[in-house]
């Protein structure tokens, strides 16, 4: 700091930072702000902040990298930043290689050369040691002086205040995290088959939100923390509606139950039994009735149905060997379920806006529930349950659709469907797109910048 600068410019200073920091409740971007008014007000080189883990008896700090954060940690049994952390001293040392607490590994490791550094511990309102503040090399070559070791106890005791209030409101968010995370599971706890398909809808959602950050100019979007972090949850509670459908209907792979196929088997083996005994000798009654018994397997599964064995139900549900109720769900065109078991399916998202519609969520999370509500939206107006216009779908939305499909698509065998492979996958996501089912921008990206890659890793 200048020689000139009197007291009261650097009070005003410091109420300045009072106010800067005392609103901030982002553990990383108030450790950087701290940081950074260290650095300024002592004229140092570089300046650090490091909280106190008592229980393990470590140092550690949260180093911000775009939208994500990585946490550091060493040991605080040697070292300056150690010595102060175990001790509650502050230390001025003018030259760090004459002192033997100073751990010269550290600038071994870094290329950094330390010269001169002065350290102060961060205390709570208890008065014990939470941390540790320092400011190494002072500029001009000079050591620090009284001065400077006031201002860093100054500035170390408002940082202890806001660092405090920081954490606690990470606990907060810790207990959010840990409540969204254990209601994802219990959704998927309730369909065994799909365990994971909402994490790993997260994390493609998350990876794609990045791809589409990193061409914001390009796409009118952009990314920080806490949207990223919205858009997570809206992910991870995406099918929260579902606990409120019939598991009937959740759980159901086939289109008649095994009871309900297992009545049909047992009455064509019944007539055939019966036209056995009138046709002593013939064979074609049994053939017919095992033929048509092959044909209700091969209808009861949920794949397409063609038109011939479309035709072939119809037949035999005029010739009374299936009821019309097995004949129409037999019949389904297309997947396992019946008009009203879909409209049940298809109530998920409403049912998941209005439940969590009844959270409290902080205003940089607000949009978890409509998010949610809308990810089965489609840009051609024909999706659910609002049909909207491309112009109204949320841009997140569509971002959790494309990684929503492309899990439904590629994930593990199920008893309705089977894992279909990348390649195909991505052919058929590409002809959606051209169809207004996905967004074509953000499927595009999500296979160029293979954002289905980062399902086993990637941080959070």
């Amino acid at each position: 700091m200048p020689a000139a600068d009197d007291g009261g410019e650097r009070l005003g200073r410091l109420v300045e930072l009072v106010r800067e920091v005392g609103a901030e409740r982002d553990l990383d971007v108030l450790l950087g702000k701290i940081v950074e008014a260290i650095r300024r007000e002592l004229g140092a080189d570089r300046a650090s902040l490091f909280l106190y883990d008592r229980e393990r008896n470590e140092l550690w700090s949260k180093v911000a990298q775009g939208l994500d954060s990585q946490e550091i940690r060493f040991g605080a049994s040697e070292g300056l930043a150690g010595h102060v952390a175990r001790t509650g001293e502050v230390l001025n040392i003018p030259d760090a290689y004459q002192d033997a607490r100073f751990n010269r590994e550290i600038d071994k490791h870094t290329g950094y050369r330390t010269r001169s550094a002065l350290c102060a511990p961060l205390r709570g309102r208890d008065g014990e040691v939470t941390g540790v503040v320092q400011a190494l090399n002072k500029r001009g070559s000079q050591p620090f002086d009284a001065r400077d070791a006031e201002a860093l106890t100054s500035l170390a005791g408002l940082a202890a205040v806001a660092v405090e209030n920081a954490l606690l409101h990470e606990q907060n968010e810790a207990l959010l995290e840990n409540l969204v995370l254990a209601s994802s599971q219990a959704i998927e706890e309730r369909d065994p088959p799909t365990s994971g398909h909402s994490h790993r809808v997260a994390k493609f959602a998350a990876e794609l939100a990045r791809a589409v950050n990193a061409r914001a100019a390009e796409l009118g979007q952009g990314y920080t923390r806490d949207r990223l972090r919205q858009l997570r949850y809206a992910a991870l509670l995406h099918d929260f509606g579902k606990i409120g459908v019939r598991e009937a209907v959740l759980t159901k792979a086939k289109k008649l139950t095994p009871a309900e196929f297992g009545r049909i088997a047992e009455r064509l083996r019944r007539f055939a039994a019966e036209a056995g005994a009138r046709f002593r000798g013939s064979e074609f009654q049994g053939t017919e009735h095992q033929q048509a018994t092959k044909l209700a397997a091969r209808a009861n599964r949920p794949v397409p149905l063609s038109d011939a064995d479309a035709a072939a139900l119809e037949a035999l549900r005029a010739k009374g060997w299936l009821t019309e109720r097995e004949c129409a769900i037999l019949s389904i065109r297309k997947g396992n379920l019946t008009a009203r078991e879909w409209a049940d399916m298809q109530s998920h998202p409403e049912r998941s806006r209005r439940v969590l519609a009844e959270v409290r969520w902080p205003r940089r999370l607000s949009e978890v529930p409509e998010l949610t509500h809308d990810h089965h939206e489609k840009p051609s107006g024909s999706g659910y349950p609002r049909r909207l216009p491309k112009e109204s779908i949320p841009f997140d939305a569509l971002i959790l659709a494309v990684a929503d499909v492309y899990d439904a698509l590629t994930a593990n065998d199920r008893p309705y469907k089977r894992a279909i492979p990348h390649q195909k996958a991505k052919a058929i996501m590409e002809s959606m797109a051209k169809g207004g089912e996905l967004d074509p921008r953000l499927t595009a990206l999500f296979f160029e910048k293979e954002c289905f890659k980062e399902a086993e890793g990637g941080s959070q």
